[in-house]
């Protein structure tokens, strides 16, 4: 038997995956956005870090001898907002009246913060192993699929 080996689902990762977000009503944006699958380094990062607030919170919480109190959804939007961010590598095609929106992590904030509906596309597709893991080809080396945006 020939056993290919497939790419390490990391390296895939980070390679990213672009798709279109659509309107609620289904309607492409016109915009792209690319993201790094959830075996990225920098997602991991993220995610260590989040981790570790959690246990501090509740260590200081204990430490006073009282139960941790539960975020906040205002705590728990923004913890969300940071991992969107983390997963994003790109966009392109966002503006902001006539001028084009750099594709910068301030950027990536606001528009997460304000468009849950965006936000929630990115962690979506983002999230979606299938989008990071494919099957073994000729070459080893991971592909990036052609963007789903209209030209």
């Amino acid at each position: 038997m020939n056993r290919q080996k497939t790419p390490k689902t990391g390296l895939v990762s980070e390679a990213g995956y672009t798709f279109e977000p659509t309107y609620p009503d289904g309607t492409g944006i016109g915009a792209t956005i690319t993201v790094r699958g959830p075996d990225s380094d920098k997602v991991r990062a993220m995610l260590r870090q989040q981790m570790a607030q959690a246990a501090a919170r509740e260590m200081s919480a204990k430490k006073r001898g009282r139960d941790p109190e539960p975020m906040t959804l205002e705590e728990l939007e923004a913890q969300v907002v940071d991992m969107a961010v983390a997963y994003t590598i790109t966009w392109s095609g966002f503006e902001d009246g006539d001028k084009l929106m750099e594709p910068t992590e301030a950027n990536f904030r606001l528009i997460y913060s304000e468009y849950s509906w965006i936000r929630r596309q990115v962690m979506d597709e983002a999230q979606e192993l299938g989008n990071f893991v494919r099957p073994p080809s000729a070459s080893s080396s991971p592909t990036l699929r052609p963007s789903s945006a209209s030209t």
